[in-house]
């Protein structure tokens, strides 16, 4: 069951609260999708009663990435640029990001978004409202009822389902979509996040913060929504992230046992 909503969340007409967001976007020469997903993202939280930033976390991106993100900031002062002078990982542009933002009182809300325009910006609405009633941690997921993915393959979608179940099997997790990156947390998640040494930097983090949560006993729930398939630029995903997912799902039977003795 869900924490009794803090006192700090007020909502407005739309039933979303009037809290301090901050939807943090890592990215790597994603400049092409960054050039739509950044307005509509910003006219997301800009058309509501919620409050806040968007952070693109650029790692040096060759496309001058951080260049396009300097020339919407002249328009948009709830964005900010947090660069990096290399390709560091997934994982840890959300933990860097986070440590940055954490010090700012105001923020009760963190989305982890990618950049890729596969996450929907309406779906933010419903993330945020979660975490104000009380949850931790809310995941965007495809594998609930009405969420679901477009352009993927049959043997892909297959793979995704098939190791999100052994997820939920083996390691005790009660996630339909432990891989998805489309997550709102709540501040307390963030600071016990924060202050865990984590073991990946790279997609395995998905995994590996669940493990993290599920230890410090948050609050977790799954909303639905409508994965969408890429339409510029290159998968960051490889091959190479296979092993250290394998680790992580290892480590996450330990903890199931842990907890279950």
């Amino acid at each position: 069951m869900p924490a009794n909503p803090s006192s700090h969340y007020a909502f407005g007409k739309e039933g979303l609260p009037s809290t301090k967001v901050a939807v943090v976007i890592p990215s790597y020469n994603e400049r092409g999708n960054l050039t739509e997903l950044l307005p509509a993202v910003l006219d997301e939280l800009n058309s509501t009663s919620m409050k806040g930033v968007v952070v693109v976390v650029d790692d040096n991106s060759p496309d001058m990435t951080a260049d396009l993100v300097t020339e919407i900031q002249r328009k948009c002062k709830n964005l900010l640029l947090f660069k990096r002078p290399q390709k560091s990982g997934l994982g840890s542009a959300y933990i860097d990001a986070f440590r940055r933002l954490i010090s700012d009182p105001q923020y009760h809300v963190f989305i982890q978004m990618d950049a890729d325009f596969s996450h929907p910006p309406s779906t933010i609405r419903e993330l945020v409202s979660q975490v104000a009633k009380g949850q931790d941690v809310v995941i965007a997921s495809r594998y609930v009822k009405e969420g679901g993915s477009t352009g993927w393959s049959r043997i892909r979608y297959v793979l995704s389902l098939g190791f999100n179940l052994l997820v939920r099997l083996a390691a005790g997790v009660g996630v339909h979509d432990s891989t998805s990156g489309y997550r709102a947390l709540s501040r307390k998640a963030v600071v016990l996040l924060i202050n865990h040494p984590l073991r990946s930097q790279g997609f395995a983090y998905q995994i590996e913060s669940l493990t993290v949560f599920l230890r410090g006993r948050m609050s977790i729930s799954e909303v639905p929504f409508l994965f969408r398939q890429r339409s510029q630029g290159q998968s960051k995903i490889s091959i190479l992230e296979i092993p250290p997912l394998l680790k992580i799902l290892l480590h996450m039977v330990a903890v199931n046992r842990f907890r279950s003795s």
